[in-house]
């Protein structure tokens, strides 16, 4: 849904990376419970992937953009990366092969 509004009304949705990258490391560092059911893993990772699709969408659209000196986006994106390599490289082989 984020990745249509970012073409709808991307100097909006750019204005707000701030608060966006919040809302997603929030997301992010949610842990499933020990005790958690396949079920309820799997929701976790479609999560965690869903967060991941969307913010490399945003940060493309940013860099696309010019938009620099969102200190919050910015350091979140280190992060994400840092964090999320994993996520990020598979990703990345899903557009390839599209």
């Amino acid at each position: 849904m984020l990745t249509k509004l970012i073409l709808l009304a991307k100097g909006e949705t750019l204005r707000r990376l701030d608060s966006i990258a919040e809302c997603f490391k929030a997301t992010l560092n949610q842990k499933p419970k020990e005790n958690a059911v396949k079920q309820e893993l799997e929701k976790h990772a479609e999560s965690i992937r869903s967060t991941m699709r969307a913010t490399v969408a945003l940060n493309r659209t940013a860099i696309g953009a010019g938009v620099s000196g969102k200190a919050g986006w910015n350091g979140y994106w280190e992060w994400a990366k840092t964090g999320f390599l994993n996520e990020l490289q598979i990703l990345e082989g899903e557009e390839r092969a599209e």
